[in-house]
């Protein structure tokens, strides 16, 4: 029996690597970890075969599926930022060394190697390394010996794709919205994440208050911008496509649902052959009640957009449909 099971294991290790597993293959692995007496998290999380194996072995710890995919994928070098007025780029990791180039303030750089308090820069970042006489250049990290204070600070590291996505899949409060829910800045300046969570690595500039932007979901305290550059609706420079914005919710709110008014007496024809299903909010979220009155063909009011929902006008409370059962087909 075990023979059989480690020559289970070793076909199905050139299907499964890298790729994420539905509920039949987890069972596989499961079975193949002899870890039958370990339930799978409910929702099933997107995961790799590595990670769940790491799963299984752990005896059911979701931490160890989530961390095991990051080592191995973090896109290197290292990256820094400047956090001084201006920074000298030297010759060699000493202060009395030949300057070479400079840095502002802002200016972010990849980083091969720290050494005694001193950042070597990396090919691709540093093109004065062709003027240096050691063909190597170093910017100097803390500045405190020579009375600067801090002059560089390092970045979260960049995350492969995989990751993001592992990461975001171990998390049971993550919300996936039916369809895009428009939303508006309201903070003065609002920066998008990589993940949902400030210590992650900022992206782009700053959205400025009054620009409207496609969520596709939320997660405890955050919204997702949709994963299409085209989702920044107001805003000329994007982002990142999928990327967070932090929802202060209460009493010091950062963004906010935002519908668009419809001209009196708008009526569209519904052109969805399938049923149609309402609901209290755009987005989509809770049970969605059939519409009687959204069948193919039929004329129907509405009074206002929310990105890709319409509400209908003329019901004793909000009714919410998706924009697409009016453009289907």
């Amino acid at each position: 029996r075990l023979a059989t099971r480690r020559c289970r294991r070793r076909l199905r290790s050139k299907v499964c690597v890298g790729m994420l597993l539905d509920a039949d293959q987890v069972a596989d692995v499961q079975t193949d970890c002899f870890a039958e007496d370990i339930d799978p998290p409910d929702p099933l999380p997107s995961w790799t075969k590595d990670q769940w194996v790491a799963f299984f072995e752990s005896g059911g710890e979701e931490a160890a599926a989530v961390q095991v995919l990051a080592p191995k994928q973090r896109i290197s070098p290292a990256r820094y930022e400047v956090v001084h007025t201006t920074c000298f780029v030297r010759a060699s990791p000493n202060v009395s060394a030949k300057a070479v180039g400079q840095h502002p303030c802002g200016a972010v750089v990849e980083v091969d190697e720290v050494r005694d308090g001193w950042a070597l820069l990396s090919d691709t970042s540093e093109p004065q390394r062709t003027t240096s006489p050691t063909g190597e250049c170093w910017m100097l990290i803390d500045g405190k010996a020579i009375g600067l204070g801090q002059l560089l600070q390092p970045l979260p590291p960049q995350l492969s794709p995989a990751v993001i996505a592992a990461l975001l899949g171990a998390r049971a409060d993550l919300v996936r919205f039916l369809a895009p829910v428009t939303y508006e800045v309201v903070a003065p300046l609002l920066f998008a994440y990589e993940l949902p969570d400030e210590s992650s690595r900022r992206l782009g500039e700053p959205f400025e208050s009054g620009a409207r932007v496609l969520i596709q979901g939320c997660c405890d305290g955050w919204v997702q911008l949709a994963s299409d550059h085209g989702s920044q609706l107001s805003y000329g420079a994007a982002a990142a496509c999928a990327s967070w914005l932090r929802d202060g919710c209460g009493a010091d709110p950062t963004v906010r649902v935002a519908e668009k008014r419809l001209p009196a007496s708008t009526v569209w024809p519904v052109t969805r052959t399938t049923a149609c299903l309402g609901y209290q909010a755009p987005g989509g979220r809770g049970q969605g009640k059939p519409i009687d009155a959204l069948i193919n063909g039929h004329r129907v009011e509405v009074d206002a957009e929310c990105g890709h929902w319409v509400r209908l006008k003329g019901t004793t409370h909000p009714v919410w449909v998706e924009l697409d059962a009016f453009l289907a087909g």
